[in-house]
């Protein structure tokens, strides 16, 4: 989610002027990883819809005042929790018109 959290923080700030992409989601993932989320937020195990509700402010594509910022996908292929397939959808609807992917 490193990368959705990226490229939110890219799209609502002007300061920032390109991004780098290396493992995100369209959309927040409940998986393997989601314990190292929940910590992420300061939280503990139990308090699970908390940290759901602090990371659907993740939004990586939404437009807001800076979109239209380059954007670099990178992505080798061998991610086991960020596919080729999540990671061309969040590139497909990335706000910008800027953007290629970088492949191993």
């Amino acid at each position: 989610m490193g990368g959705s959290f990226a490229m939110t923080i890219a799209s609502k700030d002007k300061r920032i002027q390109a991004c780098c992409n290396n493992g995100g989601m369209l959309v927040l993932a409940v998986g393997t990883f989601f314990s190292k989320m929940v910590a992420f937020c300061g939280l503990e195990e139990h308090q699970k819809e908390q940290a759901i509700n602090v990371w659907r402010t993740v939004t990586p594509v939404r437009k807001s005042v800076n979109h239209g910022y380059p954007l670099l996908m990178l992505q080798g292929g061998k991610d086991p929790m960020v596919t080729m397939h999540m990671s061309q959808m969040l590139l497909d609807h990335a706000p910008t018109d800027d953007s290629k992917t970088a492949t191993s």
